[in-house]
């Protein structure tokens, strides 16, 4: 069996290899990952921040390289386990502005 301890040991240093993004994210693609975690599309994300869809993108995609994930979605997952962002934080923040 050790060939399965050896390959846990592996999988266990590949998690916690992402516990900590190599560069801190900024504020933006922070607000952008919350955004893609609640579903919203590049082009929305721009309306709603008054920037180019081109930009959120590359707000995700600056993000998505300092989590070092392989696809947006898996960048996502990070940083929700990582605390960074939660998902409805978006619609708490929309519907909040509106009640008050």
């Amino acid at each position: 069996m050790p060939g399965i301890q050896a390959e846990w040991r592996v999988t266990m240093l590949q998690q916690a290899h992402h516990q900590i993004p190599t560069r801190p994210l900024s504020d933006r693609e922070v607000e952008v990952l919350e955004m893609k975690a609640d579903g919203f599309t590049y082009p929305l994300i721009g309306k709603m921040l008054g920037i180019r869809a081109r930009s959120a993108m590359q707000y995700a995609i600056q993000a998505r390289d300092k989590l070092q994930a392989g696809t947006m979605l898996e960048a996502v997952v990070i940083a929700v386990k990582l605390g960074l962002v939660a998902k409805g934080d978006v619609e708490e923040r929309i519907h909040g502005e509106h009640d008050g």
